[in-house]
């Protein structure tokens, strides 16, 4: 050990510059993820002004901070070549291997996790909330480091280093497209996916330790190009049913007791909406459905993947018009201002605009796919804050700041909010109470959904911002503050809870007498409000 400390000690001397670089990137990151400029607020030329670029520019630049301390440390004894070193004061390899390991945890992945656990505690979230969270992003970084070291063990500089990394990745890309051209793999499974970083992990790890046991760089690089070929492999021979397998298994049970029935009787519907032209709308085929065993607070959005076939025709693809969304209408359901009910007129668009006239009056067999995208909903209420006042509030796993300005007759409310990453709300939506009537913004801007950013080891915390403004009365456009106290802002935020997808079938299928106009003339509308 007296070795592995005095190998250590000389690393540090050596290699300041590269593990201040990474503490100052690490310090810059927290510092950018903690602050919050004022809304609308201009910086003029300032070191604050210099400082907040620099916390903007540590998303690019620790990624690259980290790789090179990983490949400097590990060129301090290069592994590459026969030079001086191993000639005349080889060190063993295994507690030079022990002691790069002891570096890039003391000044890569210890420090990342220090700044991972301060931003979970100032964003008010517990260490217990985010326990799997941060062993997830500490893993993932680990993945980054263990690549990083295995281009290092391969190359004898830096500058080789990085060409290797750039070889590396428009392989691994021009393998992977030649076998998805011949594939019918779902690329896009979140499984297929992490069993691809595990078998990379592993290849990445046997690589260095073959380096560090051998140094026989050919050897190492073989298996490095044979990792990415197994890799390629595995991507192109992963059983779908495997997949499906495991997707059941994650879905909430929230989703999986809905059923859903396409039914031509059904009445009460409520209107399309009208947001196509008319001719669009004449080329539209709609079908009613009708949605069971909803619990109050969980819908779904409906897509499908499908086609309508009849004898003596070729088939004819169809796709859902627009999005349309299914909710139960219980007394009381923390649901969306504008959620739909169980029973939907969905409409359905063929992908290649001739086929309507093509198929219109044939009759035949719609079938396929729909997909169901389930959500939990939920709402918060909460009096306008004091102009320029922030007021906290928490919903659906995101910790909120909002504020409240005037402008001219308007008032605009700002959301600042924080959830642990990647992130699960699907929409952000804020309503007015006035007179008891949920008042729409009449302007918006900002995000209505989260979803985590690369590189996804960087922080766990995910923040959004949101500005609307609404429209008050005539009543209350005075530009007192008084005018605002007392109304109520409705919060409505939805959570995925997953997707699922149900084969359906259609038999005779008329496209002409699925029209819009068609459902109109039967009476199938519900009465305006």
């Amino acid at each position: 050990m007296n070795q592995v400390a005095h190998i250590f000690r000389k690393d540090c001397r050596h290699l300041w510059s590269n593990i201040a670089a990474v503490l100052v990137m690490i310090a810059l990151h927290g510092y950018g993820a903690t602050v919050q400029l004022p809304t609308g607020s201009a910086l003029g030329l300032s070191p604050r002004t210099l400082l907040l670029m620099l916390a903007g520019l540590s998303t690019l630049l620790l990624p690259v901070a980290l790789f090179l301390l990983v490949v400097s440390v590990i060129h301090e004894e290069s592994l590459v070549g026969s030079d001086h070193f191993w000639l005349t004061r080889p060190y063993s390899r295994r507690r030079l291997f022990l002691e790069k390991l002891l570096f890039v945890l003391v000044w890569a992945v210890l420090p990342m996790l220090l700044h991972d656990v301060v931003l979970v505690r100032y964003f008010g979230f517990s260490l217990s909330s985010a326990f799997g969270l941060l062993l997830w992003k500490s893993a993932q970084l680990v993945f980054f480091l263990v690549v990083a070291a295995a281009l290092a063990v391969l190359s004898a500089s830096v500058g080789r280093a990085v060409v290797l990394g750039f070889a590396a990745v428009l392989l691994t890309l021009f393998t992977l497209y030649a076998v998805l051209q011949n594939s019918g793999v779902a690329t896009s499974a979140i499984y297929v996916f992490r069993a691809l970083l595990l078998l990379a992990a592993v290849g990445a790890l046997a690589v260095v330790a073959f380096q560090y046991r051998f140094r026989i760089a050919s050897v190492a690089g073989a298996i490095g190009v044979a990792v990415i070929l197994a890799c390629a492999l595995l991507l192109g021979f992963w059983p779908q049913s495997l997949s499906n397998y495991l997707e059941r298994q994650r879905i909430s049970s929230l989703l999986q007791s809905v059923q859903v029935h396409p039914d031509a009787n059904l009445t009460g519907l409520p209107r399309p909406g009208r947001a196509q032209d008319a001719a669009a709308q004449s080329h539209t085929v709609y079908y009613p459905i009708h949605a069971d065993g909803l619990s109050d607070n969980v819908g779904f959005y409906l897509s499908m993947n499908a086609e309508f076939t009849a004898p003596g025709q070729k088939a004819a693809p169809l796709l859902v018009g627009s999005s349309v969304r299914f909710q139960p209408l219980a007394a009381g359901s923390p649901r969306f201002a504008d959620a739909g009910g169980p029973d939907q007129l969905v409409p359905f668009n063929l992908f290649f605009f001739g086929d309507f006239e093509r198929v219109k009056d044939t009759d035949g067999t719609l079938s396929g796919k729909l997909v169901l995208e389930g959500y939990r909903s939920d709402v918060v209420s909460l009096p306008i804050p004091p102009l320029e006042q922030p007021q906290g509030f928490a919903i659906a796993g995101r910790h909120c700041k909002v504020m409240s300005y005037r402008r001219d007759s308007n008032v605009a409310l700002s959301f600042d909010c924080a959830e642990l990453e990647p992130g699960n709300t699907y929409r952000f939506q804020v309503r007015l109470l006035q007179d008891r009537q949920l008042m729409l913004p009449s302007r918006s801007q900002g995000d209505t959904s989260s979803a985590g950013s690369w590189p996804a080891f960087l922080s766990p915390i995910l923040k959004t911002n949101y500005l609307c403004e609404f429209a008050l009365s005539d009543s209350a456009s005075d530009s007192s503050a008084s005018s605002i106290q007392g109304r109520e802002i409705v919060v409505f935020v939805e959570q995925s809870v997953g997707q699922q997808q149900r084969d359906f079938r259609i038999e005779h299928f008329r496209p002409a007498d699925f029209g819009f106009q068609a459902w109109q003339q039967r009476g199938v509308f519900r009465p305006a409000e």
